[in-house]
């Protein structure tokens, strides 16, 4: 669910769960017993997983593996419940059918619904890493392994080290906040996310601009929003151009009636923003509060 989302693990199980039914229902839609339960959602979801990380190692019982190795055991686990209870032929092509669409839903999620905001390259020019580099590639792995064995407090200590080691490195500070998204509304997650916030290279503006709208879904109190970490964002996605963004940032200032030395100056900007927009209502709006603080400051 880390990996892809709560919104394809639920396509995957309510999708699972119609292939299924349609194959039941095909197969003997004249019997008055009722239908299979979740059985074929859960294989399609199974499915989903083996596709996610066919490539990478996972666990089991504390032994390296392929996730594909998911796939066999569990038709074994299906051979085993045909011996153990009357399973007919209807239930058993269900849960097939359901586990064969696990990867049809992978691969929907990845040719439609797959953003490039959700992973951002940045394109460098070929340089030979340094040791330092490769320290900390080894590192930053060893923490993603840890997240992969869903060993999320070894891999949230690991991130921290990272980071007091390698504070300029934006890609460890997103992978932690991913993790202390967990507990939303700590201290941990509200910290981490002022920090991203107030990350200062216009490079990776669209990295903020994404996790500022995850932001705003996950935290319930906002308390990463302060006066003066709002004031900056407004200014930097008016700068970006997204300025529909900036105007319901500066909206959640001015209902605060704070005072701030940069208040007039985002005003300002954000009513030249509206006037390139052609929207001069909110350009005046936003020129008279950059008046008023102008002339209070």
């Amino acid at each position: 669910e880390m990996a892809l989302g709560s919104g394809v693990v639920l396509a995957a199980l309510l999708g699972g769960g119609t292939v299924g039914a349609i194959v039941f229902l095909l197969l003997n839609g004249a019997s008055i017993l009722p239908m299979t339960g979740a059985g074929a959602g859960c294989a399609a979801i199974m499915g989903l997983y083996a596709m996610q990380f066919r490539n990478g190692p996972v666990h089991y019982l504390g032994r390296p593996g392929n996730a594909l190795l998911l796939l066999p055991l569990w038709l074994a686990a299906v051979a085993l419940n045909v011996l153990l209870t009357p399973l007919r032929l209807p239930e058993i092509a269900a849960q097939v059918a359901g586990l064969a669409s696990g990867p049809v839903w992978y691969l929907v999620h990845r040719r439609w619904f797959t953003h490039e905001e959700e992973a951002i390259i940045e394109v460098a020019p070929v340089v030979e890493p340094t040791d330092e580099d490769l320290a900390y590639r080894r590192a930053l792995n060893r923490a993603l392994e840890s997240v992969a064995q869903l060993e999320f407090p070894a891999a949230q200590r690991q991130l921290r080290e990272l980071i007091k080691s390698h504070p300029q490195e934006v890609r460890t500070l997103v992978q932690l906040y991913h993790l202390e998204k967990l507990t939303p509304g700590s201290p941990a997650f509200e910290a981490v996310a002022r920090r991203l916030f107030a990350v200062p290279n216009p490079e990776h503006d669209h990295i903020v601009l994404a996790l500022y709208r995850d932001y705003m879904r996950a935290s319930p109190e906002k308390v990463a929003l302060d006066t003066d970490t709002c004031l900056r964002l407004a200014m930097r996605f008016t700068r970006m151009g997204e300025v529909m963004e900036a105007d319901k940032v500066m909206k959640m200032i001015l209902e605060r009636k704070a005072k701030h030395s940069l208040l007039a100056k985002t005003a300002q900007a954000l009513a030249d923003a509206m006037d390139r927009l052609q929207e001069p209502a909110k350009a005046r709006f936003y020129r008279q509060v950059a008046e008023q603080h102008a002339a209070a400051g």
